[in-house]
C-alpha cells in the first residue's frame, strides 16, 4: 500500500491551490507507482509461472522417455541375458564337443601307433621271409648242383643205400615236422598281423627243417652215388619234394592275398586320415568362428557396460535433477504462496489507500470566493472544518 500520509497531511496544511495540486499529484503518482509495480509484479509472475508450467510439461515428457528408454534397455538386458545364456549353453556343447573330439583323437593316435608297431613287425617279418625266400632260392640252386653231382656220384649210391634209408626215415620226420608247420602258418595267415611272430618262428623252425633235410639231401645223394638198383624210390621222394614245392607255392600265394588285404586296410586307413585331416578343418573353422563370436560378445559386453554405466550416471543425474525440481518446486510453491499472500496484502492495501484517499477527497469542498474571486478549498473534518 502507498504511503500517502505525507500528501494528506500536505492537504491538511496547503494555503494555496497551487499547494492542494501537488499534494493530489504526489498522491495519485504513488498510488498510480504501487499500482504499475503490482502489474508488473504479476506479469513477471505469470510469466515465471507459464515458463514453469512448460518446463513442468518438458519435465514430464522428458521422463515419459525415460521410462520408455528404461523399458528398452530392461528389454535390451532380458535379451541380452538370455542370448548370455545361450551363449553359455553353446559354449558347454562347444567344450563337451571339444572333449569327445580329443578323446576320439586320442584313440585314434594310439590306434595309429598301434597300427604302425604291427606294421614295423609285419615288415620285420616280411624281410625275414624274403631272406628266408632266397636262402632257399640258394639252396634251391645249390640243390641242383648237387643233383648234377648226385648224378656222377650215383655208382656209389648202391653202398650207401642203408645209410640213406636211415637218413630219408629222418628227412621224412622232418619234412612231416615243415609240413606241419607250413600248414599251420598257411592257417594263421588270415590274422597275420597278430601272428607274424609266429609264423616267423615257424619259418625258422621250416629253415631248420629245410637245412635238416638238405643235410639229409646230401646224406641221401651220397647214398644216392651207391644206389643204383632203387631209383624208383628216389623218382617218388622228388615227388614228395614238388608236392612241398606247391605247398609252398600256395602258402606263397596266401601271403600275397595278405599282402592285398594290408593294401585296401592301409587304402581305408588314408581314407579316415583324409576324413579326419577334413573333420580337423572344419574343427579349425569352427573354433576360429567361435573365437571370432567370442571377441563380437566381449566387445558387445564392453558396450553394454559401458552403456550400462552411463545409464546408471544419467539416472543418478536424473535422480538429482529430480530432488532439484522438487526442492524447487516446493520453494516455488512456498514462493507463489508468499507471492499471493503479498499481492492479497498489497489488493487490500491499495483498496484501503483508495477507500483514505476518496475518504479525504469527500471531505474536501471547493467554492469561490466572492470577494477575490479565487477559488476556495474546505476541508471538513469530523472535528472542525478548515478553509485554505
Amino acid at each position: 500500500m502507498a504511503d500517502i500520509s505525507i500528501e494528506i497531511q500536505a492537504l491538511k496544511e496547503a494555503e494555496y491551490g497551487e499547494e492542494v495540486r501537488g499534494a493530489f499529484v504526489s498522491c495519485m503518482e504513488k498510488i498510480n507507482q504501487v499500482s504499475e509495480d503490482t502489474e508488473k509484479k504479476e506479469e513477471l509472475r505469470v510469466d515465471a509461472e507459464s515458463k514453469r508450467e512448460e518446463a513442468e510439461e518438458n519435465r514430464r515428457i522428458a521422463e515419459s522417455l525415460r521410462a520408455e528408454a528404461e523399458e528398452a534397455r530392461r528389454s535390451a538386458e532380458s535379451n541380452r541375458d538370455s542370448a548370455e545364456t545361450n551363449r553359455h549353453n553353446a559354449e558347454t556343447e562347444r567344450i563337451n564337443k571339444e572333449a569327445d573330439r580329443e578323446s576320439a583323437e586320442s584313440s585314434r593316435s594310439a590306434a595309429e601307433k598301434s597300427r604302425d608297431v604291427r606294421e614295423g613287425q609285419r615288415n620285420t617279418a616280411e624281410n625275414l621271409r624274403a631272406e628266408a625266400e632266397s636262402k632257399r632260392t640258394s639252396e634251391e640252386i645249390a640243390r641242383k648242383e648237387s643233383e648234377s653231382e648226385r648224378k656222377q656220384s650215383e655208382s656209389e649210391r648202391a653202398n650207401a643205400e642203408s645209410e640213406r634209408k636211415k637218413s630219408e626215415s629222418q628227412r621224412a620226420t622232418d619234412e612231416n615236422s615243415r609240413n606241419q608247420a607250413e600248414l599251420k602258418r598257411g592257417t594263421n595267415e588270415s590274422s597275420r598281423i597278430q601272428s607274424e611272430n609266429e609264423r616267423a618262428n615257424n619259418e625258422s623252425a621250416r629253415l631248420e627243417s629245410e637245412n635238416a633235410r638238405n643235410s639229409s639231401e646230401n646224406a641221401r645223394n651220397l647214398a644216392e652215388q651207391k644206389r643204383e638198383s632203387n631209383e624208383e624210390d628216389r623218382n617218388s621222394s622228388e615227388s614228395s619234394r614238388e608236392a612241398a614245392e606247391s605247398v609252398r607255392s600256395r602258402a606263397e600265394e596266401s601271403r600275397i592275398n595278405s599282402e592285398t588285404a594290408r593294401t585296401e586296410a592301409e587304402k581305408n586307413r588314408v581314407i579316415s586320415e583324409t576324413a579326419r585331416n577334413n573333420s580337423e578343418s572344419a574343427r579349425a573353422s569352427a573354433e576360429k568362428n567361435r573365437e571370432f563370436s567370442e571377441s563380437e560378445r566381449k566387445n558387445a559386453e564392453q558396450t553394454r557396460s559401458e552403456a550400462e554405466s552411463s545409464r546408471n550416471i544419467a539416472e543418478e543425474k536424473r535422480v538429482n535433477n529430480e530432488s532439484l525440481r522438487e526442492s524447487a518446486e516446493e520453494k516455488r510453491e512456498a514462493a507463489e504462496k508468499k507471492r499471493a499472500e503479498s499481492s492479497a496484502t498489497a489488493v487490500k492495501n491499495a483498496n484501503d489507500a483508495a477507500a483514505a484517499v476518496l475518504a479525504q477527497v469527500n471531505q474536501l469542498t471547493f467554492a469561490l470566493n466572492a470577494e477575490d474571486g479565487g477559488l476556495d478549498i474546505t476541508y471538513t473534518s469530523p472535528e472542525e472544518p478548515q478553509t485554505i
